[in-house]
């Protein structure tokens, strides 16, 4: 019995800290997620640089920033950096 019970409580603690690791993962991965999107590249960071490049009148910014197929003249050709 009392054996028994000492199997039991062992694999109970297996869990538990499988459990907390698990909880630990998920709040690791959230900070990451949040913080990456704060200040890392994304698509939030990329329109704040961009609109403070452009406030700012950095254009070399501005145009590394721009997609390169929406930089186009009205005939349709690329624009070169020295256009824009």
């Amino acid at each position: 019995m009392a054996d028994t019970l000492r199997r039991v409580t062992i694999w109970l603690r297996v869990i538990a800290v499988l459990v907390l690791l698990g909880f630990l993962y998920v709040g690791v991965r959230q900070l990451i997620d949040f913080y990456g999107n704060k200040t890392g590249v994304s698509s939030e960071r990329a329109i704040y640089d961009y609109f403070a490049a452009l406030s700012a009148a950095d254009y070399d910014t501005v145009y590394r920033l721009t997609a390169t197929d929406a930089l186009t003249d009205i005939y349709g050709r690329p624009v070169t950096e020295a256009e824009f």
